[in-house]
This record gives structure tokens, sequence and C-alpha cells, in this order.
């Protein structure tokens, strides 16, 4: 990593594949909001884990966050609480004590009938880990959620 003093140095390519889109919702109407770098980070490390890859959720370590941001490991765990808190965000915990995993997700138009079943009660942890597991293209997600099958 540069030393502060150093400038970065570096031209993008051009944008063709390999590009995760961002909304212009985010720069328009979330970007302002969000008053925490830790917490824009983490968004953008988030977007390029799930859209990047066309997939909703993502399972996400703090080590990973840390590592994908150049944030320590309580920085990332700030900026993620910090999404959560004011609802950009919201995820999913489970497995065994102290092995726990974490699936994190936008909150989005695609994601909003998910989030619902799964705080409403509808789906429990293994239910929603098999179909993220096995169902985490797009296409798949809406079209099991048009049927109502997660299995």
């Amino acid at each position: 990593m540069k030393k502060r003093d150093e400038q970065l140095s570096f031209q993008l390519p051009k944008a063709e594949a390999n590009f995760t889109a961002v909304p212009n919702y985010f720069f328009e109407n979330l970007l302002p909001d969000i008053t925490n770098m830790s917490a824009l980070k983490c968004y953008l490390h988030l977007m390029r884990k799930t859209w990047g890859w066309n997939k909703q959720g993502d399972w996400l370590t703090l080590s990973q966050i840390a590592e994908g941001t150049g944030l320590c490991t309580k920085s990332s765990y700030t900026g993620m609480k910090w999404l959560e808190d004011n609802g950009l965000i919201w995820s999913i915990k489970g497995g065994p004590r102290g092995r726990e995993e974490k699936l994190y997700f936008l909150k989005s138009e695609e994601t909003e009938g998910f989030e619902k079943l799964v705080k409403g009660g509808g789906l429990d942890f293994l239910q929603v880990k098999s179909m993220i597991r096995f169902e985490s293209d797009r296409t798949k997600y809406k079209k099991s959620v048009q049927r109502g099958s997660f299995l």
C-alpha cells in the first residue's frame, strides 16, 4: 500500500467487460447521505461482490471485507453496521456457535420480497443458505421468487 504522501497513479480501462454497474440512483440519492467513509468503502465492496458477480447476496467475513476495502477489521465492522443501521443493506446470520456465517444483501427492489420472507420467518437460515449457494444469479433468483420455491 502506498504511503499517504505518495500520489496514486492509475488510468481506468475502457468501460467494456469486467465492470460493476453502479446505478445513477446511488450517486444522486445515496452517496450524499453516506457520511461514514468506512461505510462507503464497504457499500462499494458489497456492490462489487454481489451485483458484480450477478448475485443477490454474498457470504462475507469481516476479514474479507477488510482485505477488499483496505480497512482494518474494526473499521469494516463499523462500516457494515452503519450501512445496516441506516437501511442500505441487510443480512442474515446463522450456523454453529463460534462459526456463524453472515450473508449480506444490498437493499434493492430485487431483494425486497426476499428480505420480507426472511425477516418474517418464512425462510430459515439453512433454506437461505442452500438457495443462495445454488441459485446465485439474478434470473434463477427471480424465478424462485415468482414460483415461491426456495429449496
